[in-house]
């Protein structure tokens, strides 16, 4: 009986020890297995810049544990990879493809729509960092309650000038 009780009160506590153990670990094993699952996927690299809640951010370095990113601003960002791997990331590349970029444009009724989609065009061919291949395109995207809505699609290699290439393609 005695044995009994020893080897009850040693499983007891090597179970209890080994759900201390396994809850300590779960975030570390959890950014772990992101890390192996964003490498095996090749979501993205060193110098790649991606959209991150909607911001840009560059690809510095990636460890078992986070990613480091530095936005366009200079700051540093270190995201834990099991964080990253539960966002929606849109990844713009390192600037070798092109990419596209939508600019909306509200216009009046009295404008008529071939005038002005061939207006959008000429303006996006003289915007900075807009390449030629593929040609800016302008659509009539609906009709609002005031205005016509226009989409006028760009392309870019300046992924890591990405404010200032909107800023440019909308000032013209």
């Amino acid at each position: 009986v005695f044995g009994v009780t020893k080897l009850t009160a040693l499983v007891v506590s090597s179970t209890v020890l080994s759900a201390v153990v396994g809850l300590a670990l779960q975030d570390v094993l959890k950014n772990l297995i992101a890390a192996m699952a964003l490498q095996s996927e090749r979501a993205f690299a060193s110098g790649d810049w991606l959209l991150v809640d909607g911001r840009p951010a560059r690809v510095v370095d990636m460890s078992w544990r986070i990613t480091h990113l530095r936005d366009s601003e200079g700051h540093d960002l270190f995201e834990p990879n099991a964080a990253l791997v539960m966002q929606r990331l849109t990844n713009l590349g390192a600037g070798e493809r092109p990419v596209g970029w939508s600019v909306r444009v509200g216009l009046p009724y009295s404008a008529p729509p071939q005038r002005v989609k061939a207006a959008l065009r000429a303006a996006a061919h003289g915007a900075p960092g807009v390449v030629d291949e593929p040609a800016p395109r302008a659509f009539l995207e609906s009709y609002g309650d005031s205005a016509i809505q226009y989409r006028l699609r760009v392309w870019t290699r300046e992924v890591h000038h990405l404010l200032r290439f909107a800023d440019g393609v909308n000032s013209r």
